[in-house]
């Protein structure tokens, strides 16, 4: 009945009734708290601001190049292994190496 446009009164209940449970679950994974995308973002963020701070004090310092190629390969490296192994889980989170 459905294919040639009649529509029946259960299947639009039940797709109305999914439709707001989707609603319900990214209004969770949006709004702040604990475990939220909102959240995440907001740590990778900082990670990212703190490395980017170091290394550039690192660079400024001329004697210290070795050690902002270390950190560079290190962080490189090592964000490269984390995304692999956690893309699966959808849950990319920053690591203190």
């Amino acid at each position: 009945m459905i294919a040639v446009g009649n529509s029946s009164s259960t299947v639009v209940a039940e797709i109305t009734e999914r439709e707001a449970r989707l609603r319900d679950i990214l209004n969770q994974l949006i709004e702040r708290g604990p475990g939220s995308l909102r959240e995440r973002l907001g740590e990778l963020r900082r990670f990212a601001v703190s490395r980017l701070m170091r290394l550039g004090e690192l660079l400024a310092n001329p004697m210290a190049i070795h050690e902002a190629r270390t950190l560079l390969a290190e962080q490189s490296e090592s964000s490269h292994l984390n995304a692999s192994r956690k893309m699966a889980r959808s849950a990319l989170k920053p690591t203190e190496t």
